[in-house]
């Protein structure tokens, strides 16, 4: 039989590895944070959401819904051993990632952009055929209304 360790130590162990995870999330959102300076409260608010619910799913699953003081330590410091020993060397790869994910954005927003181009040339010639279109259809009515009033009743002398 081999042996195995007793279940509040595995929990902290695990709860270790969450708070790991959390730290990875959280350098991954300080790549995005720093090129879209805007998007920094919103990613801050996300992340505390997930991360609580993480904790709170975490810690319901694991110590039956009993919130343990030794879960919260435990992704402390996963958290804490995260920063301190994997933040600095994975920085320039996250970078990387984050420059490369902006470049194919923007390329894939390419086609974008030449569809809101060919709009605005539709928009601008839609806008004046439509101007023609009720000029014309102006002249042609007056055309007719005109017509129907030669005769000289008003032009001239008025007879009795």
């Amino acid at each position: 039989m081999g042996a195995s360790l007793p279940p509040p130590l595995a929990v902290f162990f695990q709860a270790v590895l969450l708070g790991l995870s959390a730290g990875l999330v959280y350098d991954l959102l300080r790549a995005v944070r720093l090129r879209l300076p805007r998007l920094t409260a919103p990613l801050d608010l996300a992340f505390c959401a997930c991360g609580t619910a993480a904790v709170f799913l975490f810690s319901l699953r694991q110590t039956g819904g009993q919130l343990r003081l030794y879960v919260l330590l435990g992704a402390a410091a996963g958290c804490w051993l995260f920063f301190r020993l994997l933040s600095r060397p994975l920085r320039p790869v996250w970078d990387l990632w984050a420059d490369s994910m902006g470049d194919f954005l923007r390329l894939a927003a390419l086609p974008l952009r030449g569809a809101e181009i060919l709009w605005e040339k539709f928009r601008r010639h839609g806008k004046k055929l439509f101007y023609f279109a009720r000029k014309c259809y102006t002249i042609k009515s007056n055309r007719q209304s005109a017509a129907f009033y030669k005769g000289g009743a008003g032009r001239g002398k008025v007879r009795k």
